[in-house]
């Protein structure tokens, strides 16, 4: 998220499609990007542990926990640890999806928080899961799209059409399912399993603009002030690309 923000701001990238918590700090930092809609809403996160880890969430104080740093999955750890009563009690270092599995593997890290795809791999290999959003519904998150506005000035008709190619894709995976998640295997490299686990077909919105999926925005958006971690209040609404349904 926060590298698809730089390349965002710096004008290498038109669309990005990613997690909200980043795009929320790029907006609030003042980035003139629009919502041109949601790519999947309700997305769950895992916080996981070793095979022969801590067995509870107050286990963790004082230890270290794994996270992208900056990723929607760091404000399930963040907003869970709080309701924990554990904020500022455990160290939560940076750490990429792609080093989740060997730092668990070597007890690097007392607790790993994995996003969609990565984390039913990582239950199916036998790590224990501590926690989950789905206990948390407002932890939940969301993958937004964000059309830079350059490209909106060049191509005022884009978001028209994106809503055109998107419900013609969607019509396509649900009347055959099975294709789309081998499909997305292939593309992704996770196991068909995996990401039938991962991905159920009720996350991905019919409309642009889903009321779940604003609610989940305005909620993280409020997370992020009151933990300091943006210092700018702004309007989802606003935010929004006028017309689109």
């Amino acid at each position: 998220g926060p590298d698809l923000n730089e390349a965002l701001i710096a004008g290498h990238l038109d669309i990005g499609i990613y997690g909200d918590t980043p795009a929320i700090v790029a907006h609030a930092q003042g980035f003139q990007g629009r919502l041109l809609g949601f790519d999947s809403v309700g997305m769950n996160a895992w916080l996981l542990t070793p095979r022969t880890g801590v067995k509870s969430l107050q286990e963790l104080q004082g230890k270290v926990v794994g996270v992208a740093l900056g990723s929607y999955m760091h404000r399930f750890v963040l907003g869970l640890l709080k309701l924990q009563g554990l904020s500022g009690k455990v160290k939560v270092v940076h750490m990429l999806p792609r080093d989740g599995a060997p730092a668990l593997e070597r007890g690097d890290v007392a607790a790993f928080a994995a996003p969609n795809n990565l984390g039913p791999l990582l239950i199916s290999q036998g790590f224990p899961v501590l926690a989950e959003a789905l206990q948390t519904p407002q932890l939940l998150g969301t993958s937004v799209v964000v059309a830079a506005p350059k490209l909106l000035e060049r191509v005022p008709q884009l978001p028209a059409a994106w809503v055109r190619a998107r419900n013609a894709a969607l019509k396509e995976i649900r009347t055959d399912s099975e294709a789309y998640y081998a499909f997305h295997a292939e593309a992704s490299g996770f196991p068909l399993q995996a990401v039938k686990a991962a991905i159920p077909l009720s996350n991905l919105p019919d409309q642009s603009y889903p009321q779940q999926g604003l609610n989940l925005l305005a909620q993280a958006k409020r997370f992020l002030l009151e933990e300091k971690l943006i210092r700018k209040e702004f309007s989802v609404e606003q935010w929004r690309i006028a017309g689109l349904v």
